[in-house]
């Protein structure tokens, strides 16, 4: 028989779209010129300017995004990965500050990222002129990848849970929410990156490998 064609889809998606969130003070979003709101008010996280943000930035809660499955419409999903830029969140920045940062997808709780600090030492390669030097600079790019054997964070497995659980292709959208939770043995926040701050010039990115169900039933 034929080899199964298998081909992949990548979907953008900025910092600044998510569908809900739930933040705790302090706390804040910015884009490439300035401030968003407020700092440390949740106020700025429901304001029509969230869209254009590149940094975000709180101690407790979630932010959730919703992925369109349109391009998955007739396809089979072998695997799916969701990258980002991610690090702590200190008062101003402090390169030993640990946390544990949570994935959750379609509310099912995958992954917890482990982050050793909120990065400062340096500028971040993307990072606009006006940022502070005092504040956080830069974070590391994670990929979470699920696909039939389990959840991985770069590459290293993590949990069992496994993309045929998730019922990803079941509705018009994918849920993924990343989030620090009231409960996590490192209570350090998180700062999520967008693609002119830190020093990956990149949003979240979502790739899914896809298998084509009408050439599969079409080989007899």
């Amino acid at each position: 028989k034929s080899k199964i064609p298998v081909r992949s889809v990548i979907i953008p998606v900025p910092i600044g779209s998510y569908f809900d969130c739930q933040v705790s003070s302090p706390c804040g979003i910015v884009n490439e010129t300035g401030y968003i709101g407020c700092e440390d008010s949740p106020y700025s996280f429901y304001s029509n300017d969230r869209a254009t943000a590149q940094l975000i930035w709180f101690e407790q809660g979630y932010l959730e995004y919703r992925i369109p499955t349109a391009a998955f419409r007739k396809n089979s999903l072998s695997e799916i990965d969701f990258s980002f830029e991610i690090c702590s969140e200190a008062p101003g920045y402090s390169n030993d500050w640990p946390s544990d940062i949570t994935v959750w997808v379609n509310q099912t709780e995958v992954a917890t990222i482990y982050s050793k600090g909120d990065f400062g030492d340096r500028r971040g390669r993307n990072n606009p002129d006006w940022w502070s030097d005092t504040q956080t600079q830069y974070g590391v790019l994670k990929t979470i990848r699920i696909n039939s054997l389990g959840t991985f964070e770069d590459a290293v497995k993590c949990t069992d849970v496994a993309i045929g659980s998730l019922g990803l292709e079941n509705g018009y959208y994918i849920s993924l929410k990343i989030g620090v939770k009231e409960d996590a043995v490192n209570f350090g926040g998180l700062n999520l990156f967008g693609e002119k701050f830190g020093d990956y010039s990149q949003a979240i990115v979502v790739k899914a490998k896809l298998k084509d169900q009408e050439t599969v039933s079409g080989q007899g």
